[in-house]
């Protein structure tokens, strides 16, 4: 069984500590295979990702969009090529791994798993915001239902590839109200009967913890994080360099860390020297 993980940069140089964090943590905990898709590399940035394990799809073109939205395309182009039986497709710059993810996502036979962020679209103002401004008739759809976070998710490589294809016709066709869609396209999908039988897991399962709302941020307490995750899931907690979760399990996966400086510091130092 052939498993891998995909992501999407550009500005590589820019950015390749971050890469190294992504890449090396999920390399210590996983066997499978690493691909980035590239957008508008240079040659010296290709030489250096391969010298670093990684496979490479690179793509030239004309951003008239974020990266976030038109990474769906050149992702599902990829995934298309490859020859795995699983994946997992996440953000890069703030991704990294404690434990093997695919423990995970390869159990019971699911067609895709993806994670919630613990916390209700009427609660958290950002998630919210994009909706209304991008599909503002989806707004009741999705107002009292969990938010699923497009920044992590995993499954069989041709379900992932059927889920990217619908999110990408759904984020396209977004009022361009929001420079960012695609997690908002995600929620809607997952609130409309999907096709798939998907593994929706919570901060209890310790597989990813999305620490912009479940983590100490300066938002956590202010805006009523905190009190959610302590009385839903238990509040997640940095021991010796590790991010467990209420019940004092170890995630697997750690999303958003960079905007916790300290949690920031103790997961990645060891990466990037």
């Amino acid at each position: 069984m052939k498993k891998g993980l995909i992501g999407c940069v550009n500005n590589v140089l820019t950015n390749i500590d971050k890469i190294k964090v992504w890449s090396n943590s999920f390399k210590e905990v996983s066997k499978g295979d690493v691909c980035l898709v590239v957008l508008n590399p240079t040659l010296n940035e290709l030489n250096l990702l391969h010298t670093m394990g990684i496979t490479t799809a690179p793509y030239w073109l004309e951003l008239d969009e974020t990266v976030n939205n038109v990474r769906l395309k050149y992702q599902i182009q990829t995934l298309e090529k490859l020859d795995w039986d699983y994946a997992l497709v996440t953000d890069v710059f703030d991704v990294m791994f404690q434990n093997d993810p695919f423990s995970t996502i390869t159990l019971k036979g699911w067609d895709l798993t993806i994670g919630t962020e613990g916390i209700y679209h009427s609660e958290e103002p950002w998630n919210l915001d994009v909706m209304q401004k991008s599909y503002p008739d989806k707004v009741e759809l999705v107002r009292n239902e969990l938010i699923y976070c497009s920044g992590v998710m995993g499954g069989k490589r041709d379900k992932l590839v059927e889920l990217l294809k619908e999110m990408e016709t759904i984020t396209m066709s977004g009022e361009k109200g929001h420079d960012i869609r695609d997690q908002a396209a995600l929620n809607i999908i997952l609130n409309e009967q999907p096709l798939w039988k998907i593994q929706l897991l919570n901060p209890k399962s310790n597989w990813v913890l999305h620490c912009a709302v479940g983590g100490p941020t300066d938002f956590y307490e202010a805006w009523g994080f905190k009190r959610h995750y302590q009385e839903r899931w238990g509040e997640a907690q940095e021991v010796n360099g590790v991010i467990i979760n209420g019940q004092g399990k170890m995630f697997d996966i750690v999303h958003q860390f960079n905007r916790i400086p300290d949690w920031n510091q103790k997961l990645t130092e060891r990466y990037v020297k």
